[in-house]
């Protein structure tokens, strides 16, 4: 009697323990799902990768990667379709103009591009001063003595206004520069005149003017040429760092 009843209970017990292990694995697999749920919410999937709903929201905490686009370029929706480039709104918020391409004399041919661009840098040959439909500007002659060192600082910064031209005919936009880096400037001189720095100042100037002193801060040489090409009083050369 005895050993029918031990036998009774076990056969009792066991589906019991088996009813009650049923109950634990369905509440851990509840837990589970809900977890799951819980950081599905909150850590949106984005290229393979958890991230923390707040880089969804475009938080500062959690700053979005945008893998092979340029820092410059990087702009989606809404502000795709309303960006206008910085750099070319400090020009206009200045009143100033991007001339048009240098009108060359009759029978000139010049067989190089303004700016030529190689990987990151971008390259400007030498430029002179030009009014805004293109061609030279009228003050013709030598620093010094057909031209006063007031009339040069501002073909100088005509010049810079050239120079952007060129660049952004070439680049499509000027916010892709990163930074100027080289500038040598050349002044048609008269004997004895020794103001060239004062006279490049003006491209200086108006590029830390437009750019502002982190990216428009350059290296510069100026130096006083005897003659320079159509009697211009100032021709400018250099090179600009361009966003990866």
């Amino acid at each position: 009697m005895e050993g029918a009843q031990k036998k009774s209970w076990k056969t009792l017990a066991l589906p019991l323990v088996a009813l009650a292990g049923g109950f634990i694995l369905s509440f851990v697999a509840l837990g589970a799902f809900c977890c799951f749920r819980r950081l599905r919410g909150i850590m949106p999937q984005r290229h393979g990768l958890w991230l923390p709903a707040a880089a969804r929201a475009g938080h500062s905490a959690f700053p979005q990667r945008h893998v092979g686009i340029p820092s410059h370029r990087r702009r989606t929706g809404r502000h795709r379709r309303l960006h206008v480039s910085t750099i070319e709104q400090r020009i206009a918020d200045l009143g100033l103009t991007l001339p048009a391409p240098l009108q060359l004399p009759p029978g000139v041919v010049l067989p190089f591009p303004w700016v030529r661009t190689v990987g990151t840098r971008a390259i400007i040959s030498g430029h002179g001063p030009t009014g805004v439909d293109g061609s030279l500007a009228p003050r013709l002659g030598k620093v010094g003595r057909d031209v006063s060192l007031e009339q040069a600082y501002a073909a100088a910064r005509l010049t810079g206004l050239a120079i952007l031209g060129s660049l952004k005919r070439e680049l499509g936009e000027l916010d892709r520069i990163a930074a100027w880096t080289r500038v040598f400037g050349m002044v048609n001189s008269a004997p004895g005149f020794n103001r060239q720095p004062a006279v490049i100042n003006g491209f200086t100037d108006l590029i830390v003017e437009i750019f502002g002193p982190a990216k428009g801060a350059h290296a510069r040489s100026a130096v006083g040429m005897a003659e320079l090409p159509f009697d211009i009083p100032v021709e400018i050369e250099g090179e600009v760092q361009l966003f990866a």
